[in-house]
């Protein structure tokens, strides 16, 4: 399944797991990321779609799908790249929206503000509402989910590395290097891997905020008080 997904068979994945889905003996796990996965190959077969309302309809049910899944699992690795694919998802609809508004006939006012929705929607489901050091009690959006695990993943990393407050009185001299396992050293370095890619994950997901308020004002009226607001937001977003 995953080397058809690289090979982006969007069909062929569809089919699977449908098939996926009816079999009994399948584990409750791969069952469990079949709405993400779906949501997935959805939006492959939309690339090779040229009717704008099929599409709706085909990004109508990725949306759907997307929903499904984090319903049941909002937190964790998969759940950041399904809100990640969401949020794409829903910059791509207002992307369209705004072509579709640029052409001879049609409703542009219209059109202009269902493209906002979309924007507004992927900044909703991209943008983090924790402060910094605030717990999180419930992960609605990417860049939450990606600092709760970050979180977690740094706080097991100092466990292993034996980074932990000593009630004894603070040994004078230099360090002792803290002796560890060959298991422990393998561990250390997924965990510092781990940490590497949800550091760069972070990042992305800011900048994909600031992309999307930087899209969002070409649905509004160049140089109004909303449109000079999102820009400013856009730029905040990319320092």
């Amino acid at each position: 399944l995953d080397q058809l997904e690289e090979r982006q068979m969007s069909d062929v994945v569809l089919w699977v797991l449908e098939r996926i889905e009816k079999d009994a003996d399948v584990s409750a796990s791969l069952k469990k990321e079949v709405p993400f996965r779906r949501a997935t190959a959805l939006v492959g077969t939309s690339r090779t779609e040229t009717d704008s309302k099929k599409r709706a309809v085909i990004f109508d049910r990725a949306d759907k799908e997307i929903d499904a899944f984090l319903k049941e699992s909002p937190e964790g690795d998969q759940a950041i790249n399904a809100y990640t694919q969401k949020g794409n998802l829903l910059i791509q609809r207002g992307r369209a929206k705004v072509e579709q508004a640029k052409r001879p006939g049609e409703d542009a006012k219209q059109l202009l503000t269902e493209a906002n929705g979309f924007f507004d929607a992927a900044i909703k489901v991209l943008q983090g509402t924790v402060k910094p050091n605030e717990e999180i009690k419930e992960v609605k959006n990417a860049e939450d989910a990606v600092i709760q695990r970050l979180r977690a993943v740094t706080a097991e990393l100092k466990q292993v590395k034996g980074d932990k407050p000593s009630e004894e009185a603070p040994q004078k001299g230099p360090k002792k290097p803290v002796k560890r396992t060959a298991a422990a050293e393998q561990k250390l370095e997924q965990l510092e891997e781990q940490q590497e890619e949800l550091q760069k994950k972070l990042v992305q997901t800011r900048l994909m905020v600031a992309s999307a308020y930087f899209e969002k004002a070409s649905a509004l009226a160049p140089d109004s008080k909303e449109w000079q607001a999102t820009i400013k937001q856009s730029a905040d977003k990319f320092k």
